[in-house]
């Protein structure tokens, strides 16, 4: 489908924030992997709905084009952090309604804001993510690579090809390894068990078949605290869903989304 990708900025607590808007229709806000930018979600845009969806894809602060927060070098933040200014960017917008679909450390951020923002929301996504992820030892962290094609591959499905693998490792390289490092700690320091069962609208939990951080345990024990949600597996695919298999992953969150935004 030949659609009209627009790049923007808003400007959010002194930072030049980037987002991409595509298509039409119900807000949805993509929200990328830890130590990448929206660019994972591009493979996505030729699965759109024709006049269903509005896609958000921002870059988070020191992700892809948008400024880094003050003092990044030294200062590290939190999923919450991120999470304020995403709020901050849906004010701006002026979204009364809107859903969420993240991957990774955007799922676990998915789950963050439908729990914030409450009716506002009428769905979350959240593929790879979870309530609590304390996956990373300390020497895990010290030792990620952005430009690493191995850890790709780690951490990739068994049928990535070698063009997905390379596309990946290219965007997460495009960005500073210190910001990794930091998506990284806040991914180890994410928990918001507690927090889950403010959650007022539909939930679906999506795991990836080859997916090695995120448990299927790790799925029930957050789908426990959660009112209204299911889990689904998206066959052939790892960490990386929406760029490893765009078809799939779009069959299963744009489905979900219907229903949860039909009249």
């Amino acid at each position: 489908m030949d659609l009209e990708v627009h790049g923007r900025y808003a400007k959010i607590e002194g930072m030049n924030v980037y987002y991409e808007t595509v298509g039409e229709g119900h807000p949805v806000i993509l929200l990328h992997l830890a130590g990448f930018d929206g660019r994972v979600y591009r493979p996505l845009y030729d699965y759109l709905p024709e006049k269903k969806y509005k896609l958000i894809v921002p870059d988070l602060p020191g992700h892809g084009k948008s400024d880094p927060w003050p003092d990044w070098q030294r200062r590290r933040v939190s999923l919450h952090f991120f999470a304020d200014v995403i709020t901050k960017l849906v004010d701006s917008l002026g979204l009364s309604q809107l859903s969420f679909v993240g991957t990774s450390m955007g799922g676990n951020m998915s789950l963050l804001l439908g729990a914030r923002l409450g009716r506002r929301v009428k769905g979350v996504v959240s593929c790879n993510g979870a309530g609590r992820t304390r996956t990373f030892t300390e020497r895990d962290i010290e030792m990620a690579d952005n430009q690493d094609v191995g850890r790709t591959l780690r951490f990739a499905g068994e049928l990535a090809t070698k063009r997905t693998v390379e596309y990946l490792t290219w965007v997460r390289s495009g960005n500073r390894r210190e910001i990794l490092v930091n998506d990284l700690q806040a991914w180890n320091e994410f928990d918001i068990m507690d927090e889950l069962k403010k959650i007022e609208t539909k939930v679906l939990l999506a795991r990836g078949e080859y997916e090695p951080l995120v448990t299927e345990n790790m799925l029930r024990e957050t789908a426990s605290q959660i009112k209204d949600v299911r889990i689904v597996t998206i066959r052939g695919v790892g960490h990386y869903a929406p760029a490893e298999n765009p078809e799939e992953f779009s069959k299963v969150v744009f489905s979900f989304l219907d229903e949860v935004t039909k009249p």
